[in-house]
């Protein structure tokens, strides 16, 4: 099984937090907020840590954000305190186009530059995409957001066009959890192994419902396997990479939970893919996908929308898009076209290979052949996507290295940082 890596805390909670210029009365108010909140542990510990590092406007965009995503399954305390915040910071704001909620930073296991100031940077003129669909040709109306128009024509993948298809008629899956022979089809099922450990080549997943479960390969060097039209659903759980290994094909699936969508280790494609929604538990650091090397991901929405951070045990999301050299050198990885989602959970957005004081740091091969190409970055609302900026660790310099075409989702070119 591919081991968690606990990258250590980059952040403590008095370096981060902000001041909030508010009177006496309205301070009062919010502390008092966040300690009804608190009394709520099963659901409204996100509501209190968001709330602590946020000026009043982010704090009012976060709930708005937050109470746009519905309030099914939160207690009667929780939702009082979202509206209450909404009518003292949110009145006239709408919601945000993303799918992650505003809140704020979280550990991240590599050094950061000082912060950036949280006004949006006045956006450079951006390269002309194609027109968009027309309206109603996307699930999601709306641009660069799931489900929603992209710059080229088309539709991100979101709610309506990935995961298993609709009239899709599942049965119970009833064969080993452990595939040992070649050519196994999983077809239109429902899976519930733990971990549905993939030891043989070219077994292929398909319209099926993956819950609870960890597919991975990562047991046996000749296994491969491809996910396509499937959805795999994970709550909080000691490990969860929740697609990984090593020679996978991920085509129009939805991944969801664990702490980790999807850990490419070498030789992996993911396309029209949905990664979010992670789920966090001890002192796990999440992302959306982490790669090592022969990586190829193109027009996936990616995001990690963990809400909130612990500086007692740094927990929290680490990027979108993390590559480090922890466990091997970072290279030959090629990301185009993908919708990197805001993240103020997180440092930055994406990790490009080059961090420094990890163990293949010095390795000839470590961030070489990085390939970022028509990405494109929602501001989100401190307009650089995540807490710091869009991208951090990106040697431009380096052999093979390329950086083009790469977008903010309202318009402006983005640096490598």
């Amino acid at each position: 099984m591919i081991q968690h890596h606990a990258a250590p805390s980059r952040f403590t909670r008095a370096a981060i937090t902000k001041t909030v210029a508010v009177s006496t009365v309205v301070l009062a108010l919010v502390v008092a907020m966040i300690t009804t909140a608190v009394q709520q542990p099963a659901n409204a510990q996100p509501f209190a840590v968001a709330a602590a590092g946020l000026d009043p406007a982010q704090l009012g965009q976060w709930c708005v954000d937050r109470k746009a995503r519905g309030t099914a399954g939160l207690t009667t305390r929780a939702k009082n305190w979202l509206d209450d915040c909404i009518a003292i910071f949110g009145a006239g704001l709408t919601p945000a186009p993303s799918g992650s909620p505003s809140s704020s930073v979280s550990a991240s296991p590599s050094a950061s530059p000082s912060p950036s100031p949280s006004a949006s940077p006045s956006p450079s003129p951006s390269p002309s995409p194609s027109p968009p669909p027309s309206p109603g040709a996307c699930p999601v109306s709306g641009t660069n957001i799931p489900g929603g128009a992209d710059p080229w024509g088309g539709c991100w993948p979101g709610p309506g066009n990935v995961g298993v298809p609709a009239g899709t008629v599942l049965t119970a899956y009833t064969g080993p959890c452990t595939i040992t022979a070649a050519g196994t089809v999983i077809e239109a099922k429902t899976v519930t192994c733990s971990t549905l450990d993939i030891r043989a080549a070219n077994v292929i997943i398909r319209k099926s419902m993956l819950q609870d479960v960890d597919v991975t390969d990562a047991n046996s060097a000749g296994a491969s396997f491809t996910i396509e039209d499937s959805t795999v659903v994970n709550g909080a759980r000691a490990e969860c990479s929740c697609i990984g290994g090593h020679d996978f094909t991920v085509l129009r699936v939805e991944v969801r939970g664990g702490n980790r969508s999807a850990y490419c280790v070498s030789h992996c494609t993911i396309e029209n893919s949905w990664l979010h929604g992670q789920q966090l538990e001890g002192a796990q650091h999440g992302s959306g996908l982490r790669e090592e090397a022969f990586t190829t991901a193109t027009h996936n929405v990616i995001v990690c929308d963990f809400p909130y951070y612990d500086d007692v045990t740094s927990l929290g999301c680490s990027a979108d898009l993390t590559g480090y050299p922890d466990f091997a050198p970072i290279h030959d990885n090629t990301i185009h076209r993908n919708l990197f989602l805001a993240t103020i959970t997180s440092s930055f957005c994406a990790y490009g290979g080059a961090s420094l004081g990890k163990p293949y740091s010095s390795d000839p091969l470590n961030a070489t052949h990085q390939v970022f190409t028509e990405n494109v970055f929602q501001r989100g609302s401190n307009g650089l996507c995540g807490y710091y900026g869009p991208m951090t660790d990106f040697d431009i310099s380096r052999t093979g290295n390329v950086w083009s075409g790469n977008v903010w989702d309202n318009g402006g070119t983005v640096d490598a940082g």
